[in-house]
């Protein structure tokens, strides 16, 4: 298993996350007087420092496209643990991601995903799935940004995605708000490695978004089909580049 580099950026920060960073997340997070984006700022200081010791740098695309008002949700293909530092780090405003639950306890795991506002969610248990949505769809509708990983799980790879989850298209149908597809490329071998001292340069797409006038008629597995089409087919435009 790789895992060495994500163990060396946790391992490596011990002493200024457990005695600086995660107290003053905790009063944070425990103090309803702090606003999102400080909570953000915050939570990128933690983000930051991982992506520092795992000595990877994002070149962002797309910016553009993200919606200049109100809310919206983010769909992105899911390589490994680096997507999630990756987008923290970069993301322009404040957002929140729908988390694994057992993931999301870990440390510093637990203070980002506190400090971010994000849902977690158990995917054994189907009961507790609608109530998730609607929570995203609330907080999209109310302003936020929302990022979702569709395939559910890592695929750890460039080439074909997983398939995606239709259910959790629901929350742009509820929320009626703009859908954003995001292509995140070479993240997978940013932290999934043993190769502790490799420079790891990653690429972040944002694509053109999709608003409800284009998808409300559809149902959710159209809208999952057309979603995974536009990330795929800019995987395949990144690999063709890259094999030229």
């Amino acid at each position: 298993m790789k895992e060495l580099k994500w163990i060396w950026s946790i391992v490596s920060n011990v002493i200024p996350f457990c005695f600086y960073h995660i107290p003053i997340a905790n009063k944070m997070i425990q103090n309803a007087g702090y606003t999102a984006a400080q909570k953000f700022s915050w939570a990128q200081k933690f983000t930051n420092r991982v992506r520092r010791a795992a000595r990877a740098e994002t070149e962002v695309f797309g910016l553009e496209n993200l919606p200049k008002s109100g809310g919206y949700i983010m769909y992105s293909n899911h390589q490994g643990k680096y997507d999630g530092v990756c987008m923290c780090c970069y993301h322009p405003e404040p957002l929140s991601i729908l988390w694994d639950v057992h993931s999301s306890h870990q440390i510093v795991a637990k203070q980002v995903c506190a400090l971010l506002d994000c849902d977690r969610i158990d995917h054994e248990k189907k009961a507790e799935f609608m109530p998730i949505i609607k929570s995203i769809a609330n907080k999209a509708s109310s302003g936020r940004a929302y990022l979702i990983y569709p395939e559910g799980k890592t695929s750890e790879s460039n080439e074909n995605l997983l398939e995606f989850h239709s259910g959790c298209f629901m929350a742009s149908l509820l929320s009626k708000t703009p859908i954003v597809p995001v292509v995140i490329y070479d993240s997978h071998i940013a932290l999934n490695s043993n190769n502790l001292f490799k420079k790891v340069r990653t690429k972040l797409y944002y694509l053109k978004p999709i608003f409800y006038e284009e998808y409300g008629r559809m149902n959710r597995k159209k809208i999952a089909a057309l979603v995974q089409s536009r990330i795929q087919e800019k995987l395949n435009e990144l690999n063709s580049e890259k094999n030229q």
